[in-house]
């Protein structure tokens, strides 16, 4: 069984944005219930890429690697001082863990499959005190996951278990 650890930090950039360069609004949009914010009072801003990151620790059995997804984009959105929505999408052809031969052979069918699943989004449905849940779309399978997660007014940085066999890796 192939796990992930995934361990995420974002931070906002200070202004307030669409759909960061390079990605379409569409690849923001949930396939189910999101979390209804009265956009009238909200505010989107954009993460900052150089500000955050996307970590992962891929592990089996005697063996493990990190690294990092290094093309990474999205917002949060704002409601009276508090994230309420948080969306991204990550490049899955930017995988980097320092080793070439080893980035080259993630990016093949048996592990992230980029020619064919070039992009990693979230979404969350809801976003509580010390917890995200949210539909992850890893592998062209949609999920639902819940994970704790530190939220302060200006960031959220979580990390958690992501099974990938639940979206399709064997």
């Amino acid at each position: 069984m192939k796990k992930l650890v995934i361990l995420i930090g974002l931070l906002l950039a200070l202004t307030a944005c669409s759909p960061p360069e390079g990605v379409s609004s569409a690849e923001f949009r949930p396939t189910g219930a999101v979390t209804a914010v009265n956009t009238l009072e909200a505010t989107t801003v954009a993460i900052d890429p150089a500000k955050s990151s996307f970590a992962f620790e891929g592990y089996a059995p005697g063996k493990s690697h990190g690294g990092v997804f290094d093309n990474i984009a999205g917002t949060f959105t704002k409601q009276n001082g508090k994230i309420v929505l948080v969306q991204g999408v990550i490049q899955a052809d930017s995988v980097n863990t320092g080793i070439a031969g080893l980035d080259n052979h993630l990016k093949k069918d048996d592990f992230f499959a980029v020619a064919q699943f070039p992009t990693i989004t979230a979404i969350s449905t809801a976003v509580g005190t010390n917890s995200i849940t949210g539909q992850i779309t890893f592998h062209g399978v949609t999920q639902e996951v819940t994970f704790p997660a530190t939220i302060t007014a200006n960031s959220v940085s979580a990390d958690f278990l992501l099974d990938t066999t639940a979206f399709g890796m064997t």
